[in-house]
């Protein structure tokens, strides 16, 4: 007879791919994560289970980084000039949605952002412009930590470039 899972355990499975999917269920809702190997499946399960004990409710966590930014635009509109509130949506619709834009939010990790930033700087972005994406990105990240919709900000763990004069 097969072992059964308990609850809070969360489910692992090969894909016909090879890759392996982590599953797990929050408030009537299903997280999940696809990674290379079992093992750093595992470590997402037991992370999450770690963030959900700490108050998370990843309510919103899975809608796509480009549902998340147009909401937000809209949040910050009256505590920024017409000039900033035009300047992050010309950026995030130039430079970080056709990137990132299709990505689930809790699946965005500090790699994937420092990935955005130097593929910019190596597509010929300046210094200044991947600074700006960096602020703009940080900026809506830190919001959905305080909204708990993901455990931590990604921008947090990157190296965007310095300014040059």
């Amino acid at each position: 007879m097969a072992k059964r899972r308990g609850n809070n355990e969360g489910s692992i499975y090969q894909q016909p791919n090879g890759k392996w999917r982590a599953q797990v269920s929050i408030n009537g809702k299903r997280l999940s994560c696809t990674r290379e190997s079992k093992t750093e499946c595992q470590k997402w399960v037991r992370e999450t289970f770690k963030h959900i004990d700490s108050g998370f409710t990843y309510i919103g966590g899975d809608e796509s980084l480009e549902e998340y930014l147009s909401k937000w635009l809209v949040t910050i509109k009256s505590s920024r000039t017409h000039r900033t509130h035009y300047l992050y949506q010309y950026m995030i619709e130039k430079h970080i949605l056709p990137i990132l834009g299709n990505r689930k939010m809790i699946n965005i990790t500090p790699d994937i952002v420092q990935q955005l930033y130097d593929g910019s700087l190596l597509d010929g972005k300046s210094n200044h412009a991947v600074r700006n994406m960096h602020k703009i990105l940080s900026a809506a990240f830190n919001h959905a930590v305080k909204l708990g919709m993901i455990p931590r900000n990604p921008c947090k763990g990157t190296s965007p470039p310095i300014y040059r004069a």
